[in-house]
């Protein structure tokens, strides 16, 4: 016995995939034409549909996706309860993106696992939270979560079995936490065919997106693509400002109202409204059940709508063709990169020239410092400096001796025969030794180590220890001179006795003469080599700091050479991508007639396939599917994408 024949409603059935193929074949071709930085921000045309729900952490986004999947009204506090897993309250419930389904019997599943309990599922989910916490988590981890069927509600209108992704929320406290959160927005939003951005009605603040790209979650700015995100606002009906909305006299509250409600309390945080069918203000859970009976009363019928609004739109997302609505997203998201690549350029730009000025500023400090060391290095001399300077000192030592030390008394000298003038004339001579080197202070040189010199002689002799050392010469002479019984000699002529003692007293000064001599040649030699030390102690250190100065100098050149490179070669990869992403947004100007060409190519190879067709119902079939699409695209887009032509 044959097969039976295939019926009308089973033919139609087979065919509804291929009625669809062609716009999926053209969106797919269409994005891979597109640069790399668009093509990778558009859900590829036969990749599974996802929608993301996404938002900071307690605003309510998983109970708000579990009543959407239909789990009863009494039993959501039990399921929250356990998908917390003793998470305290403040804390984001879900650590990992997680996908809700109903189970198939009463068991609780944690990616298609045996089944669990209650509390095994509970450390299944700590155990999770840790490798989050701890850093160990690939943000391409997704588990899969089934709910035991008792916790739903039979009656519930189904939503379309999709891949509904239950993001953790954004701004955790903890680090690691928070950087997969932004790694894991960053992997699935782009890519998703809806997203729904969640945040309380009192927190709007969270929708701005310059925040939102300032925390580096630019994947939500919801203005790239406003028709690919539901902006649901939670807890909408929670404050006595709604209540006080609700009664307002004369004025029928809607939900286009409610909405408008809401694009104004937007304005006022400064964000710029989404369309008004983008807006979800909704209230459930626990704040919905513990709002008053007259707020609820007024407030149901709008949360009833708007519930089977989002509803519709969850279900409109899962068709294939609406990703041809991504079209317009492409436009947009060209438009939008390339004013981010503009204004990074100009940033880029603007930072580089502040660090060049700072640069070119160091450098000029640098090679102030240079020449300044450099002179300097010249101006401290060599050791030649120090032994001139040296030998000027000693001249004018020797200048000194010669004209300040008293001569001895001539031997006929009258008026030196007496023992009193003699000692006199002996302490007067020691005390002009000391006045030969402290007369050097007032020597003028324009060599800085003469100063250096003296202040080291002058240190070193020290003019109490000098005069008693030059006292040591004379301390005979005086003891023999000293208390005469007569101080006059004999009739004040030259005898032999003025004349022993004139001697004695000459041979005093020549000794003293000769060891100041001596002391002074000493000292000299040790401020010389104590200059010379200090000279080749400050050569190294100057020379050294010029090396440095020099080694700082080449490397702000170098690195402002390489700065230089760097912004060149940015400013050409920011020109290539502004060339391709100008090229982009003229593809998606273009798309509608790439979409009409693919259109007219299907009917055209639908009504070849009818001319060979042999069998009347299924050439019949075929003109209704052909009729089918071009009305059905027709009414999906705003262009007539098929012409008489085409379907005659």
């Amino acid at each position: 016995m044959g097969k039976p024949a295939p019926t009308l409603q089973s033919l139609w059935a087979k065919g509804e995939r291929a009625r669809k193929s062609w716009a999926l074949n053209a969106y797919e071709h269409f994005r891979m034409e597109l640069s790399t930085w668009t093509q990778c921000q558009l859900p590829e045309a036969k990749s599974e549909t996802t929608i993301v729900l996404c938002g900071p952490t307690q605003v309510g986004k998983t109970t708000l996706l579990l009543e959407l999947l239909g789990v009863s009204t009494s039993e959501l506090k039990n399921v929250s309860d356990t998908l917390r897993a003793g998470q305290p309250v403040g804390t984001s419930s879900t650590s990992i993106p997680m996908i809700y389904h109903e189970s198939a019997d009463e068991h609780w599943r944690l990616d298609n696992s045996t089944p669990l309990s209650v509390d095994s599922l509970k450390d299944a989910l700590k155990t999770i939270r840790q490798h989050v916490e701890a850093g160990g988590m690939e943000h391409t981890r997704v588990a899969t979560l089934y709910i035991p069927r008792r916790y739903f509600d039979p009656d519930r209108h189904a939503l379309p079995r999709v891949r509904i992704l239950d993001l953790p929320g954004i701004h955790p406290q903890n680090q690691n936490e928070a950087e997969f959160v932004r790694s894991v927005a960053q992997k699935y939003v782009p890519t998703a065919d809806l997203v729904l951005l969640i945040t309380r009605a009192d927190s709007l603040s969270f929708l701005n997106p310059e925040t939102l790209t300032e925390d580096g979650l630019w994947a939500l700015d919801w203005r790239l693509s406003p028709a690919r995100f539901c902006i649901v606002t939670t807890y909408a009906c929670k404050f006595e400002s709604v209540q006080i909305w609700l009664d307002t006299p004369g004025k029928t509250c809607t939900v286009s109202s409610l909405r408008q409600r809401c694009a104004e309390q937007l304005d006022t945080f400064g964000i710029t409204p989404p369309p008004p069918d983008c807006l979800f203000p909704l209230d459930f859970g626990d704040s919905w059940a513990n709002a008053p009976a007259r707020r609820r009363e007024l407030a149901g019928p709008l949360m009833n709508e708007l519930r089977q609004e989002l509803c519709e739109r969850i279900a409109n997302a899962a068709d294939p063709l609406g990703r041809l609505h991504h079209v317009r997203d492409a436009f947009n998201i060209a438009v939008k990169l390339d004013s981010a690549a503009l204004m990074h350029l100009n940033d880029a730009q603007r930072d580089a020239d502040l660090a060049m000025r700072k640069r070119k500023s160091a450098l000029n400090k640098y090679k102030k410092q240079q020449e300044k060391r450099k002179k300097r290095l010249v101006e401290i001399g060599d050791e030649n400096s120090i032994s001139n300077a040296s030998h000027e000192v000693r001249l004018e030592f020797e200048k000194n001796l010669k004209e300040m030390l008293p001569r001895l008394p001539a031997a006929d000298d009258t008026s030196a025969m007496k023992k009193s003038y003699l000692r006199r004339f002996s302490l007067n001579f020691q005390t002009a030794l000391w006045r030969c080197i402290s007369r050097l202070e007032s020597l003028d040189s324009d060599n800085e180590y003469t100063s250096k010199i003296l202040t080291f002689l002058i240190a070193e002799l020290r003019e109490k220890e000098n005069n008693d050392d030059a006292a040591f010469f004379f301390e005979e002479f005086i003891k023999k001179i000293d208390s005469p019984i007569f101080d006059n000699y004999w009739l004040l002529v030259p005898g032999p006795k003025f004349i022993a003692d004139r001697a004695q007293l000459g041979s005093c000064m020549e000794k003293a003469t000769i060891w100041l001599r001596e002391r002074f040649a000493e000292a000299c030699n040790r401020a010389v080599k104590v200059q010379k030390n200090a000279l080749k102690q400050q050569q190294t250190r100057m020379r050294r700091g010029l090396q440095r100065v020099q080694a700082r100098i080449e490397q702000l050149e170098g690195d402002g050479a390489a700065q230089q490179d760097a912004m060149m070669k940015q400013a050409k990869e920011i020109a290539n991508l502004r060339g391709a992403l100008a090229a982009d947004r003229q593809r998606a100007s273009e798309f509608d007639e790439i979409l009409r060409a693919a259109l007219r190519k299907d009917l055209r190879a639908r009504r070849d396939a009818m001319i060979t067709e042999t069998v009347p119902t299924k050439r019949f079939l075929q003109l209704i599917e052909a009729v089918t699409i071009s009305y059905r695209f027709r009414e999906r887009f705003t262009t007539l994408l098929a012409s008489t032509e085409d379907l005659q």
